[in-house]
């Protein structure tokens, strides 16, 4: 028999059935409603969230009428991964885009069909030429149901919803066709064939089609579960979980399409049905010993039915159809189903011939009425929702941070920012990581993404990690640092022509100009007053080329005017601040920090990535008060100042950092306030027990909403009770592994964004790990050849293809 799908009208499409938006009317008598699943990403739920997800199924479902049929249907579609060309603008993304183009990988789609039996049954002719319109006659009679099953319908759909763990769309109706043609077209998308059942099988192009089914109780085993240990993330120390049919889904790597189908019984019936069978079987229990197997299985249901009066029965049957270019191919996928199947203690049936022929015909989602009482397992509602596809594959966001599914070992984008607000109310974050694990290496890859996405880029630093990264955009960045006799590269008083002096400056000001003058020491009220009014009337007689040179000259002439004036003189010693500050000016011993010069950019406004290096003067008080200064000024004026732009602070080495005075202070302040900008605040600490124990700590941990955490030998118990993390983070936690040598190196990171975590890898193309290098020979190597070429880029491409890391 051949069926040629090219050859039937555009409004009748095979095999009869009629849609309109996300609702089809069936050639078998049916309204069908289609719907499409996010599932829960795979390794994202540990065992008390399956239990959970498994419950959500149940009350979705149980109260449906008797005969309708849930049929779920998770397409699985081998193809090479393509980055999106929004994504190749940058050197870097180019570089990646070649590194992961072309990578094999699945495709998942998980549909949802809500079937509702119509009231007219249909022929048997539907199945023998299925692409007839056999229920044209009876359309008017089916109209008359369509309200009620919808209302049925919508209730499942708005329970959905409302739980956490899923979520659910109606297919639109171009979906439904493109869905319904492709089943006929052995799912291939790049042209139309016929399809041929012969003898031996079933051809569709250059594809074969294989099926297997289970459709019988026996097949089932002892016991069946919604949950398993996971085979390959699990040993003595931890364990993760997955569904108990999830393998059968992502692990088989090759075009498959697993179709689970319930149809709801009457639970009175089926107690009646089973009490008179068994009333039959101890009649004839010693006649063979099949009914007293049988009279044992019929006992156990019973009871099952007498302990919970909330069960409901039902008919299953689980199919997989997959497709192979050869039969040696479905001999191998079969034999990869069969190793899953044996694992679960679940008994395969393979169809063949004519009856190969059916189960395919019939577990098209167009067809849900296809199949007999026969083709189908009975059980309980809840058991044979363990015969379900729970998880899916890992999701890529709209926008966010490149990093590698743990899986396929592709690219996915992860949402940290979250523009909504529908996960997390602050971007705050934290990178938990031992001393050699990579925590540069991951900031340097998150950093580069931010700036490439526009984003505000101001970064405190203790061991000169992000040189490198700057000098990627030599344009755009400025390292402001101390080294003797070189000016910092910043001018505190620096204001743009034409623009007016804001109260806001002059507070900055009067905060730079007090840790200059008394550092540690407080100022009374009226100091700061007769410091503002002194930097107005300067900001107002000196209308260009402000500088703190500008201001000392200023203020030799301002206290005689206060004095002529008659204005008191001791509410400020300007004498005394002159002469301090003298020691920042012209010959003084630290006159080149704010001395101009070719080199130094004063005006740092239009730079989107401003490192401060504090390594040099950690153990100058003075000096590291200047600079504390500055990073605050900076950090008002660049991020809570401007939130029409995106900005992030980044504080590496955090834990040394606390030894500087009123740190721990400033830092939880921003923690705090900064959810009220458009911005975000993190620091990187090697263990969160170098956070002390204390309210400032509590507040910065509080307001942290995004974890990043790499491996950890040492273990994550104080990590898991500070930051109260599930019994599934530790696990996964538990889980991290890397990997160094072979073609896919990386490294595994743990990420928590609001109450979601999951596993991912840093994978990198050649070229990003060269950029990310922030230490070792290597990183030596390539600054030399930086310092040759002159060109950060240039030294990038001739390193790699030095060390041959691209091959």
């Amino acid at each position: 028999m051949v069926y040629s799908t090219t050859s039937y009208s555009k409004a009748l499409f095979p095999p009869g059935i009629e849609v309109e938006n996300h609702v089809m009317l069936t050639g078998d008598g049916y309204w069908v409603f289609a719907y499409k699943l996010q599932l829960p990403e795979i390794y994202s739920l540990g065992e008390k969230e399956f239990d959970a997800l498994h419950g959500i199924w149940l009350q979705a479902f149980k109260n449906l009428p008797d005969q309708t049929i849930v049929l779920k249907q998770d397409h699985y579609k081998r193809k090479s991964y393509q980055e999106p060309s929004i994504s190749k603008a940058s050197f870097l993304q180019k570089a990646t885009d070649k590194h992961f183009r072309d990578r094999d990988y699945l495709e998942h789609q998980s549909i949802l069909f809500l079937c509702f039996p119509i009231e007219f049954t249909a022929s048997e002719h539907t199945m023998t030429a299925p692409f007839n319109k056999s229920f044209a006659s009876q359309k008017k009679v089916a109209l008359t149901t369509l309200e009620q099953y919808k209302q049925k319908a919508q209730e499942v759909v708005h329970y959905l919803k409302n739980q956490s763990l899923i979520d659910i769309f109606p297919l639109k109706e171009a979906e439904i066709r493109k869905l319904s043609m492709a089943y006929w077209n052995a799912f291939q998308n790049d042209y139309t064939t016929d399809i041929v059942f012969h003898a031996a099988g079933i051809q569709a192009g250059e594809k074969q089609v294989g099926l297997v089914s289970v459709n019988h109780e026996k097949a089932l085993g002892t016991s069946v579960s919604n949950v398993r240990i996971h085979p390959r993330y699990s040993n003595d120390r931890f364990q993760l979980f997955e569904g108990s049919l999830d393998g059968l889904g992502l692990d088989i790597a090759f075009d498959h399409v697993v179709c689970q189908r319930i149809v709801l019984e009457s639970t009175p019936q089926w107690r009646a049905l089973l009490n008179k069978r068994r009333m039959e079987l101890k009649k004839s229990m010693h006649f063979g010993s099949e009914n007293r197997v049988n009279l044992r299985r019929i006992e156990k249901y019973l009871e099952i039915l007498e302990e919970d009066e909330t069960i409901r029965m039902v008919r299953g049957q689980l199919s997989i159809l997959y497709y192979g270019e050869d039969r040696q191919t479905l001999r191998q996928i079969s034999q990869l189903i069969n190793t899953k199947m044996k694992e679960l203690d679940i008994t395969p049936h393979y169809p063949m011939g004519p009856e190969l022929h059916r189960y395919f015909k019939a577990n098209y989602f167009g067809l849900p009425g296809a199949f007999q009482d026969e083709d189908h397992y009975v059980s309980h509602l809840a058991q044979a929702l363990c015969l379900w596809i729970q998880t899916g594959r890992y999701k890529s966001d709209t926008e966010g941070i490149w990093f590698t599914d743990r899986h396929q070992d592709i690219p996915v984008l992860k949402d940290v920012w979250d523009r909504k607000n529908k996960s997390i109310k602050a971007r705050n974050f934290a990178v938990l990581a031992p001393t050699g694990e990579g925590k540069s290496f991951l900031a340097n890859h998150m950093l580069r993404q931010f700036y490439e996405q526009e984003v505000r880029l101001i970064i405190i630093d203790l061991g000169g990690s992000y040189q490198k990264f700057g000098a990627l955009y030599p344009d755009d960045h400025q390292i402001i640092k101390y080294e003797y006799g070189k000016g910092l590269g910043i001018n505190p008083f620096y204001l743009d022509p034409g623009v007016a002096v804001t109260s806001d400056k002059i507070e900055d000001l009067v905060h730079f100009l007090h840790e200059l003058y008394a550092p540690g020491a407080a100022l009374k009220r009226v100091e700061k007053v007769a410091l503002k009014n002194s930097l107005v009337v300067y900001y107002r007689e000196e209308v260009s080329k402000h500088s703190l040179e500008g201001y000392l000259h200023f203020l030799k002439g301002y206290k005689d005017r206060l004095m002529s004036k008659g204005d008191a003189s001791d509410h400020f010693d300007f004498d005394e601040l002159s002469f301090v500050l003298s020691e920042y000016v012209g010959d003084g011993l630290y006159g080149f920090l704010f001395k101009e010069s070719n080199g130094s950019t004063h005006d740092i406004s239009q730079k989107r990535i401003i490192i401060f290096e504090l390594d040099e003067i950690r153990d100058h008080q003075e000096l590291l008060s200047v600079m504390l200064t500055l990073i605050r000024t900076t950090i008002h004026r660049y991020i809570w100042a401007d939130r029409s732009k995106r900005g992030l602070i980044l504080f590496d080495e955090f834990a040394k950092q606390l030894q500087f005075p009123n740190v721990l202070q400033q830092v939880a302040y921003y923690y705090q306030a900064i959810r009220k900008q458009n911005a975000a605040v993190g620091v990187i600490l090697q263990s969160i027990s170098q956070l002390p124990e204390n309210h400032l700590s509590n507040s910065i941990i509080d307001n942290t909403q995004v974890i990043y955490a790499l491996r950890n030998e040492k273990g994550y118990a104080p990590f898991k009770e500070r930051f109260h993390l599930s019994s599934h983070d530790l696990e996964q936690l538990q889980s991290l592994t890397n990997r160094f040598v072979g073609d896919r190196r990386y490294t595994e990171v743990f990420i928590k964004v609001g109450k979601h975590s999951n596993v991912y890898r840093l994978e990198v193309a050649p070229e990003a790990y060269a950029a990310y290098l922030t230490d070792g020979p290597e990183y030596h190597e390539l600054m030399m050849l930086y310092q040759e070429l002159g060109a950060m880029e240039a030294a990038i491409v001739k390193f790699v293809d030095q060390k041959n890391l691209g091959v």
